[in-house]
């Protein structure tokens, strides 16, 4: 099983994928860590980097790792917060064992946490697109599988098996 974490910038995706990662049985592996890594540049330098060439060639980017990681063995992956768009939503539908997992926080803390990312393109354009592209999104993220709360303390991944999934292969 794959198991893909998704959510808006600021909704604690890399919190609870390092929290999952070491009890993980398989690959485990952030796109924006892995993207940077691609582009020769660290993951504090992403921002700049799409500034530099365009959100265009970053969803391709983002969009081609996730079909490389969809075709491999069991896995944890934690998805920039665009990713998870129309096309990649109808390409999940072939990979039955791909599981998605929408953390789910309200916009309001997103933009508290994020606020003063400066390395963040969309941060920079202000609060105003901030909302909106959450409004647009949210839309998206509801189509996940599972839906967990960014509220609060995250569960174990343990916990969170026996709450959402009846029999994980992991």
């Amino acid at each position: 099983m794959h198991l893909y974490i998704l959510g808006f910038m600021g909704s604690g995706k890399t919190t609870l994928f390092n929290k999952w990662r070491e009890q993980f049985r398989g690959v485990s592996l952030d796109f924006d860590w892995e993207l940077a890594t691609r582009f020769g540049i660290k993951p504090n330098e992403l921002g700049a980097w799409i500034e530099k060439f365009g959100w265009e060639e970053f969803r391709k980017a983002e969009s081609s790792l996730l079909k490389e990681t969809l075709v491999k063995g069991r896995g944890l992956y934690s998805l920039g917060g665009g990713t998870f768009s129309e096309d990649n939503i109808e390409y999940f539908k072939t990979y039955p064992e791909a599981a998605t997992l929408w953390l789910n926080t309200p916009v309001e803390i997103c933009w508290e946490r994020v606020k003063n990312d400066t390395n963040r393109p969309l941060v920079k354009a202000g609060k105003d697109e901030f909302f909106a592209l959450y409004a647009q999104r949210e839309a998206l993220y509801s189509k996940a599988k599972y839906s967990l709360s960014g509220e609060g303390e995250l569960p174990s991944l343990d916990e969170f098996w026996k709450n959402y999934v009846v029999s994980p292969d992991i």
